[in-house]
């Protein structure tokens, strides 16, 4: 069985020596496939800096298991259609972990409950742009925050520099509408540019401290 407890900087790391991690029992509503998910905790103490605190799932780490369980004090986001890929879970995790989701998570719900009602209706870019991020973020291996915040808004110079001249995108254009599509997202969940939303908050951040700060922007 899973808790919140296992959610270790951006992992899930399991067992950590806590009681009732093992569990057996024939109920349904107990047990759950074992299969990529990612995790949020649904509780987080007033004092903490984030409300959205996620842990990645991957089954393969688990493998022996067909079944497994999480407490009621531990969300879980899962495909509907299908079985999420480790780099849709990844990338989910670069939303989530994101300053940007945080801060709006924030203007939904004023409490320290994390309820899945007000996940469910977070509006998030398209499974590609998705799947981007969480690739970058496996290649990375930088699961910090400001990696996740940097990752939302430099995917427009990810684009431009590595998919067309990986193919991916036959011309210029082709990649200029997919950022188009990932501006109008932002800008559809948050009603503003992804530009000038980051210089809002690079504004705010100073504010809070007192001094300047620069994004983390890694070079390809």
């Amino acid at each position: 069985m899973f808790y919140s407890q296992h959610i270790k900087q951006g992992k899930v790391q399991f067992p950590i020596k806590k009681e009732h991690e093992y569990v057996i029992t024939d109920k349904k509503g107990l047990m759950q496939d074992n299969k990529n998910y990612l995790f949020v905790k649904r509780f987080t103490a007033k004092e903490e800096p984030r409300r959205l605190q996620c842990g990645v799932y991957l089954a393969k780490a688990y493998h022996q298991y067909k079944k497994i369980s999480t407490q009621n004090k531990l969300n879980f986001v899962d495909g509907l259609l299908t079985e999420m890929s480790e780099c849709l879970v990844y990338g989910l995790y670069v939303l989530f972990n994101s300053t940007l989701y945080d801060e709006y998570y924030r203007i939904l719900n004023g409490s320290t409950q994390v309820n899945s009602t007000e996940i469910n209706s977070m509006p998030v870019p398209d499974l590609e742009c998705i799947q981007d991020m969480g690739r970058k973020l496996m290649k990375s291996k930088d699961y910090s925050e400001d990696n996740c915040f940097d990752s939302l808004f430099i995917m427009n110079h990810v684009w431009q520099t590595v998919a067309i001249h990986s193919g991916r995108f036959a011309t210029p254009e082709d990649a200029e509408e997919k950022m188009s599509k990932f501006r109008e997202a932002i800008i559809d969940c948050f009603g503003i540019d992804p530009a000038e939303l980051a210089m809002k908050m690079l504004n705010k951040n100073i504010e809070d401290n007192g001094t300047k700060t620069e994004a983390n922007c890694p070079k390809d």
